[in-house]
Formats: C-alpha cells, structure tokens, sequence
C-alpha cells in the first residue's frame, strides 16, 4: 500500500515510513510521559476523549457541511460520504472562492468563511476540545492551570492533496514555545482516509530552526516558501528525520509541539476526514495574543483542509 505527503509517496513499512508509537503504557507515570514526549516530540494517546463527546461532535459536523449541500444526499449521514458532483470537497471552500471572504485588514490576506463560527462554538465541539479529559490530562502534564487556544481550527479534509507541511511556530511563535498542538480525528480515520503524519526528529533540527528562526509566517509568508514547495521525503532525509503514520481511531488524540513538521496524507477516499486541531499551554507563561482576538476568533474555521 501506498500513501502519500504533498508530492512524495511512500510505501507503507519501507524504511522511510515510520509507524507512530502509543504512549497509554506512560499515562500513569506523567515524569515518564515528558520523557517521552522530550524525546520523541509527539505523543499519541488512544482513546483519550469519550467517544460519545466524538460521536456528538462529529453530527453537529456532519449535519453543518449537510446544510451546505456538500454531502452526497443518497448515502447515510454518518458516512460523510462527499458529493463529487461538485467537486472533490463537495463544493466545501470551493476553488472559484465559494463560502468565502477577505478581510481587507488582515496583511496577509486570508480567507475567512462566511459561517462555521456557530458550530466552532457549538457545545458539542466545545465539549470536545474543552473537554475533562483534555484539559484534565494538560493539567497533569504541564502541571499548572491550563489556558486553551480560543481560535479552534475545524478541519474538512475532501479528495486528494491538502496542506503542505509546515510547524506550528511559524503562526504562534509570539508567546511561549510550550504550547502542545492536539490533533484529534472525528470518527475512526485508517491512512487512507488522510490521518496527520509526523516528521519525527525534525523537531530538534538545528538546520530547519536557523533558517526560520524569527520569521512569523503571517509577516515574513515569503520566507518559508522553500518549506511549502520542498518535497516532504527528501526534506526529511536533509534533515535527518523520518515521517511516521498511523491508523486513528475515534477518540484517539494526537499531540506535538511547535516545532514538530506535519502534514496530512493525501484521502484517497470519497468520504471527508474530520477532525480539530486545538492548541494548550499554562495560564501562566506568555500567550501569542493574535489567537486569543475576537478577529481570529471569527477565522476558526480557516483553512478547512489540514
């Protein structure tokens, strides 16, 4: 079997793809689970959020893309199968701009959807990424009164390619670098539905923070050009990393740092990979007050494809 990141395929269990490694043996021992998560960069925990708080959160999804007329109407609303009729995302932030408007003051640009910040504050996503669990977990781990990102990025994965890979630092980096970014799939999501891959050790590579180091990718966008348009195989081999995978499962989690390179796998389905992607940190250390502002508040639904 075969998968792909951006334009590079892989073999499934060749030696440039790795298999990401469960941490639920560590989940009684927090010392242990930092160790780990300082020498890996990521740790992947299995079913960490109920799967009823999943399960409700993905309809509240499910039935909001359904008002769009993006699902196809012949198959059961909870296989979130897309209606190709209009496109390999169902016409979800279509290619001619659909759905879409630009805020003229944001320097960069972006896209901002018309709708979605309803159901971004939705109890039901609310209760997903707020959840006891998470933050109870957070708590623990970073040992301290947890402060959740208040822009929470909802994400609508269709047919094919989506975003290139990229760390988080170069959107945050104006607070503290102690931030974990959680991934976590709406429903079960196998690989070729298009799962999150890491780049595992290019978290401590001295060659990728010297040549971004100080560059914010909303100020400096044509900086990090090299990285978007590299090939995520031969990037890794550059560095010394290796891009690992895996099979999720409703209620699994997915947590990294800042500096962790990631992207999607290609979905090679006709169903939409759903999922969040929040970000935690201490109350007590400095926050990148851009995520915390009423504008990108209104952008939690931004990019819809990660």
């Amino acid at each position: 079997m075969f998968v792909n990141i951006g334009e590079s395929e892989f073999e499934v269990g060749s030696d440039d793809l790795g298999e990401l490694r469960e941490s639920n043996d560590l989940l009684d021992d927090m010392d242990a689970l930092r160790e780990r998560f300082s020498q890996d960069g990521y740790l992947l925990i299995r079913q960490l959020q109920r799967n009823d708080t999943v399960a409700q959160a993905r309809l509240a999804f499910l039935e909001y893309l359904d008002g769009l007329g993006c699902l196809d109407p012949a198959a059961p609303l909870g296989d979130g199968v897309i209606d190709l009729s209009k496109g390999l995302r169902g016409g979800f932030f279509s290619q001619t701009g659909a759905n879409l408007k630009v805020d003229p003051s944001d320097g960069a640009g972006a896209q901002q959807a018309d709708d979605g910040l309803d159901l971004a504050y939705s109890p039901q996503i609310t209760g997903l990424v707020e959840s006891p669990e998470v933050i109870g977990f957070f708590e623990s781990f970073l040992g301290g009164e947890i402060l959740p990102f208040k822009h929470r990025w909802l994400r609508v994965a269709g047919v094919g390619p989506s975003t290139a890979m990229h760390f988080d630092f170069m959107y945050m980096g104006k607070g503290t670098e102690n931030v974990c970014t959680t991934w976590c799939p709406l429903g079960d999501t196998p690989i070729d539905l298009g799962g999150l891959a890491l780049c595992v050790g290019s978290q401590s590579s001295t060659e990728l923070r010297d040549a971004f180091a100080g560059a914010d990718a909303y100020e400096e966008g044509e900086r990090f050009e090299s990285l978007y348009t590299s090939s995520p195989k031969d990037f890794a081999e550059r560095i010394g990393a290796k891009w690992h995978i895996a099979d999720y499962k409703s209620g699994d989690v997915l947590i990294f740092g800042m500096h962790m390179l990631h992207a999607p796998l290609h979905n090679r389905t006709n169903r939409f990979r759903l999922s969040t992607d929040t970000r935690y940190q201490l109350a007590s250390e400095p926050a990148d007050e851009r995520w915390f502002s009423d504008w990108h508040l209104t952008r939690s639904f931004i990019g819809g494809d990660a």
